[in-house]
């Protein structure tokens, strides 16, 4: 069953049209089951919660990995509805295959408080193979990239996957045109340099 002509209500609805399978837990077919990627982790070969989930609906290698620092907030029950719809917006506008991008926390909530999770982060590139990494805002390139100046553009490789730094969605709203159009101008390039973005 597609579940993209369900109506799911939000949040699950946008999530779905983001390209987030991790949502719905579907009976594997025998295709995937012969095909499926082992999942190992930080000690023992398994991901906790959110990332167990992600991981679930992924179709391995996933040309982009997207994280930004508040993504651990909204992969739980409260999402900022207006970070899901700028993700959506951008997402559509770029047009790429369906599964082209896979939603990859670099934080975790702790008591209610957002902390890097970086570990999980690295340790999950190794099962999604992406071509690269679009790390928005500064407050995540920092986690990732301690004591480095934060500046937009690409940066050396992180589990040999090359990192994108890019304004993030707290730079982009409520609609600040100049930091939406570099991130416009990076991810069109960004097709250029991907063939697995073209179809």
């Amino acid at each position: 069953m597609d579940f993209g002509d369900v109506n799911l209500g939000e949040p699950w609805g946008t999530w779905y049209r983001l390209g987030l399978r991790h949502l719905f837990r579907p009976e594997p077919s025998q295709e995937a089951q012969e095909t499926h990627v082992a999942s190992p982790s930080a000690a023992d070969g398994e991901f906790p919660e959110p990332w167990s989930r992600i991981l679930t609906g992924l179709h391995p290698p996933v040309p982009l990995v997207w994280t930004y620092w508040r993504l651990a907030c909204d992969l739980g029950p409260n999402p900022d509805p207006l970070r899901r719809t700028l993700w959506a917006k951008i997402l559509a506008n770029c047009d790429w295959p369906q599964g082209s991008v896979a939603f990859w926390p670099m934080s975790a909530m702790d008591n209610g408080r957002i902390v890097p999770a970086t570990s999980h982060f690295h340790n999950g590139l190794a099962v999604i193979r992406p071509s690269m990494v679009v790390c928005f805002g500064q407050r995540a390139f920092e986690a990732l990239y301690p004591g480095t100046a934060f500046d937009y553009g690409l940066y050396e490789s992180i589990a040999n996957v090359p990192v994108l730094a890019l304004p993030g969605a707290q730079d982009m709203l409520p609609d600040n045109r100049r930091a939406k159009a570099l991130v416009w101008g990076w991810l069109q390039s960004l097709s250029q340099r991907l063939p697995a973005l073209n179809g």
